[in-house]
């Protein structure tokens, strides 16, 4: 079964992505059918009520207010009411899940280990998307600032209908670098570090338009520790 990443994070990308662009893009992340099956099970819960909007909090007159955006739900994979459904309803992102945590960290630490990645269950969050058409997010950073330890975003893409105009182009703005606008095209995967790269995704050309439902999944993989510091722009984190 593939995994994914990796087996795919040659030497060439980490230095690509450690050494100053600060994001990898990769197709055929998953390989199917997996990558459709882990489409159509986020789908289902969708469909099912068991996504909820994606709100953000924000200081109003001292205090912390959350706003929902419209048309954008999520779920979270640590909440144990969607963890029960596991076995019976999402067996593919119980995999995924698992293996995220497990092999596949470990194989990210040692691919990338500059970043000093945690592993273990607590070392990432783990959240599915679907965005209803009409919904967006400004520029922001992954990793808000200290006491933040979130290193390393992953975002997988499960779209295989998405045309141009339907919108979802996630735009990288890396430190000191130019804008990339990435496609959220089906089965795509963009790495970057959540420190340096600032991102927003772009709404549909068309606010009315309800054909571009797309689907999405996020980890962010956190550092083991204070300590620990992201390699500068322009260095590899190398000694």
């Amino acid at each position: 079964m593939n995994l994914g990443c990796a087996a795919q994070l040659t030497a060439e990308r980490c230095e690509a992505l450690l050494s100053g662009q600060g994001f990898l893009v990769i197709d055929g992340w998953f390989g199917e059918p997996r990558a459709s099956d882990l489409r159509r099970e986020l789908a289902s819960l969708h469909a099912a009520g068991l996504l909820v909007p994606n709100r953000t909090s924000f200081a109003v007159e001292g205090r912390a207010a959350l706003f929902s955006k419209p048309h954008i739900f999520e779920a979270d994979l640590h909440d144990a009411r969607l963890q029960a459904l596991f076995d019976d309803s999402l067996p593919h992102w119980k995999h995924w899940f698992s293996e995220s945590a497990g092999s596949f960290c470990g194989q990210l630490a040692a691919a990338l280990p500059q970043l000093a990645l945690q592993s273990g269950g607590a070392a990432r969050a783990v959240k599915l998307q679907v965005n209803e058409g009409g919904g967006s997010f400004p520029w922001h950073h992954d990793n808000p600032g200290p006491r933040c330890a979130r290193a390393l975003t992953l975002l997988t893409y499960f779209n295989p209908a998405w045309t141009p105009g339907d919108g979802g182009e996630l735009v990288l703005l890396p430190f000191l670098g130019q804008a990339t606008a990435v496609r959220p095209l089906h089965d795509r995967a963009v790495l970057f570090l959540s420190v340096r790269s600032l991102r927003f995704a772009e709404a549909p050309a068309h606010l009315s338009c309800t054909r571009s439902i797309r689907t999405a999944s996020c980890i962010a993989f956190c550092q083991a520790g204070p300590s620990a510091m992201l390699p500068q722009p322009g260095s590899t984190g190398r000694p």
